[in-house]
């Protein structure tokens, strides 16, 4: 699949981390997906996603609506992780289960 970028993506890859990742916007269609995967950014390939023409992204509305969507979402999961009332249990990433601690003694 060929990859094209419209002016909403391009904007993004512009703006987002202070334009870290603007060199994206200049590789070839062809390559653009794996240089993409490559950068590592889930974020930003999330971002690139939802502004897509190919996800009904035609508009500067749309890519407006698309995106505060998406920050109310990051919104929501940001403030009850400030709840106090949230679980304890969650103060902390998961601990690997035995199979993994095993694995990481045999490295």
């Amino acid at each position: 699949m060929t990859f094209h970028l419209n002016t909403f993506q391009i904007t993004a890859l512009e703006t987002y981390s202070n334009g870290e990742f603007s060199y994206l916007a200049s590789v070839p269609s062809p390559d653009f997906e794996t240089s993409l995967a490559r950068c590592g950014d889930i974020l930003l390939q999330f971002i690139l996603y939802k502004l897509s023409a190919t996800e009904g992204c035609h508009t500067r509305s749309d890519a407006i609506l698309r995106l505060a969507k998406a920050a109310e979402e990051i919104d929501a999961i940001i403030d009850t992780l400030h709840d106090a009332r949230h679980d304890a249990r969650h103060d902390t990433s998961p601990q690997p289960s035995d199979g993994e601690k095993t694995r990481q003694r045999e490295t």
